[in-house]
């Protein structure tokens, strides 16, 4: 990573912090209709099949259902929560992944030399269980919002907050904690790892030396695709968890979704009542956004790193 260059300028943790929420709200924007087509997908108990008479068949199917029963901006509901914790998310995880990383270089025998992929996977586990914690709140008011139904019982982020306080309590805003700690930790260690093993293996051939965006943008395509696939089944249980209690606003989605116990209890559930695909619904514009969210990310991320050491030399 840009971050990694002993003759570069180093940057503070916030300064990083700084430039992964910038980097989050920008992917975040560009990504948000395949994030709202994800959840729907999740959440759906009908196959995701043209043959099943479901709501939602397919990818472009779904989108142009979508806004011809809600309009356009119905791609882009929950983009404040989401934002919001775009923000939160993208500066913890980049001001704990490289703050972490610089404290761990030290105790090596050679702490200026570039860390290695093994060091990566451990400090983006880290760094993402750190972000998953602080923006959660956020991610299950963002699902909600995305999932109910016309008229809106939630008028918008404040309004689902409040409502979610008053009516399920302080815990509401942790459900699906759980799935979310043990999809995070190996999927942003999968993130980094990846990104740094394919950016050292793209240095090897000398491809896009000089041209860093896009060999940020490959990379984190790539790593996107890997780190996503992998761990897909635990984000599909975490939506649905999410929205136990909000199914009386999902009128007009198709079948509502069961009551779970828990996190076993749901992939039992899902196992058994629709099938190994059913763990997988929604794969199709999940990988498509993972892999546009992190090839963007890194991309801006490293961007914004460069114009701050930039600014700073200067």
């Amino acid at each position: 990573m840009v971050g990694y260059d002993p003759s570069a300028t180093q940057l503070t943790s916030t300064a990083h912090g700084v430039a992964g929420a910038v980097s989050g709200v920008l992917t975040r924007f560009s990504c948000q209709p395949l994030d709202v087509l994800k959840i729907r997908f999740q959440l759906q108990q009908e196959p995701v099949s043209r043959a099943a008479g479901s709501k939602y068949r397919g990818v472009l199917q779904a989108l142009s259902q979508i806004v011809r029963d809600e309009g356009p901006t119905a791609l882009f509901k929950g983009m404040v929560p989401a934002q919001w914790l775009s923000v939160v998310y993208g500066a913890v995880q980049f001001a704990t992944f490289e703050g972490l990383t610089r404290k761990l270089q030290r105790l090596t025998a050679d702490p200026s030399r570039e860390s290695g992929v093994g060091l990566h996977f451990v400090t983006g586990a880290v760094a993402g269980v750190a972000a998953s914690a602080a923006s959660l709140p956020l991610d299950v008011v963002r699902t909600r919002l995305v999932v109910q139904s016309e008229p809106k019982y939630y008028t918008g982020m404040m309004s689902a907050m409040r409502s979610m306080l008053r009516q399920e309590g302080v815990r509401s805003f942790y459900k699906g904690g759980v799935p979310t700690m043990l999809q995070t930790a190996p999927y942003t260690s999968l993130q980094f790892g990846a990104y740094t093993a394919f950016s050292q293996l793209v240095d090897r051939w000398h491809l896009w030396q000089e041209r860093p965006s896009t060999k940020a943008l490959v990379c984190g395509v790539l790593a996107g695709l890997a780190a996503k696939t992998a761990v897909y089944p635990l984000d599909v249980v975490k939506k649905r968890l999410q929205v136990q209690g909000f199914q009386q606003h999902r009128v007009g989605f198709g079948a509502a979704t069961p009551a779970y116990r828990g996190l076993l209890d749901c992939l039992w559930q899902m196992a058994r009542n629709e099938g190994l695909r059913g763990v997988y619904k929604g794969l199709a514009p999940a990988t498509l956004k993972a892999m546009a969210t992190t090839g963007l990310h890194f991309t801006f991320y490293e961007l914004v790193v460069r114009l701050m050491r930039e600014a700073r030399d200067s």
